[in-house]
């Protein structure tokens, strides 16, 4: 009997995890896929965008795979081998996840079902070409552990980038981990073959000697705070206030993301929807066609809620 493949999509918050996912999912499309999706945060953006494609996923609720959610984990994979039986399990941990902790689940030999009938297959962690440096150098446990567990480091935005801040990541990465296979080029470059063929290419790269990360540590202020939108927004007035979370008046800001409701610039009655994505002290606005709840989720260290929450009272 064929094991089930599992797959490990790791990389910090804003990486890009979810559209490498995508692109995986189309180069495995005659495959049976299931996808665990983990956030950390009260809205699930990266579960409903999967699932808009068509896809099975199975959401944890709020929390952390490598913490509070060990047993739902554990749970769901067993249920998955038991009744939807794919040939690939995809798992997406929230960004905040620190991958020796989900590794040590999904490798723990007590676990009898899991071991009998799926393999871990591949240990991905994707890095954010635009933002790592700076990253790193603020939320270095995260990172450590992220990457010295992968058997795959993938540089995602690498097309953004100028050549010697690339060659500063490959150098970074390669110090924290000189043994995985590292992909810096476009993925746009890469054919859907060549992809599935890094994806499963597994040397004997994954070690069971994990690298352990102070979780308790790198969690510490961590924190989101979550905004609901009651009436159609002026889109002026929330861009100045989202240009205000650079300020750190408000704590870190790591991650912002959610849906708007607002009005058009040209007609104030028609209604119009986007989705909201903040990363590194850059966001954008993306439209949609479908109708979405107008809420968004603040992610973030140290964060002053009360002070957010007013920011947004229009």
């Amino acid at each position: 009997m064929n094991k089930i493949k599992i797959d490990v999509i790791s990389g910090y918050l804003g990486c890009g995890k979810t559209t490498f996912i995508q692109k995986l999912i189309k180069a495995t499309e005659n495959e049976r896929i299931v996808i665990i999706e983990n956030e950390f945060g009260d809205i699930g953006i990266d579960g409903d965008i999967l699932r808009d494609k068509g896809l099975d996923v199975v959401e944890l609720e709020k929390g952390c795979i490598c913490c509070t959610l060990k047993l739902n984990f554990l749970k769901s994979l067993k249920d998955i081998v038991e009744y939807m039986k794919p040939t690939r399990i995809i798992v997406e941990p929230t960004g905040m996840a620190l991958l020796s902790q989900i590794l040590g689940i999904v490798l723990d030999e007590n676990n009898k079902e899991i071991q009998d009938n799926c393999k871990l297959n591949s240990v991905i962690t994707v890095v954010d070409g635009e933002n790592y440096l700076d990253q790193v150098e603020l939320f270095g446990d995260f990172f450590n552990d992220q990457i010295r567990n992968a058997d795959k480091l993938i540089i995602s935005k690498s097309q953004y980038i100028t050549q010697n801040e690339l060659d500063n990541i490959v150098n970074s990465l390669k110090e924290l981990n000189d043994n995985a296979i590292l992909i810096s080029e476009n993925w746009d470059s890469i054919d859907s073959d060549k992809f599935l063929k890094i994806i499963d290419d597994n040397k004997e790269t994954i070690s069971k000697e994990l690298y352990i990360g102070d979780v308790h540590k790198a969690m510490q202020g961590v924190s989101s705070v979550l905004v609901n939108f009651n009436n159609p927004l002026n889109v002026e007035a929330f861009k100045n206030a989202v240009e205000s979370l650079k300020s750190n008046n408000y704590g870190l800001i790591m991650r912002g993301k959610g849906y708007i409701n607002y009005m058009d610039d040209k007609n104030p009655e028609v209604r119009r929807y986007a989705e909201f994505n903040y990363v590194g002290n850059n966001y954008e606005l993306e439209n949609l066609n479908t109708k979405k709840s107008s809420e968004i989720c603040i992610i973030g260290k140290d964060l002053k809620e009360k002070e957010i929450l007013d920011l947004f009272k229009f």
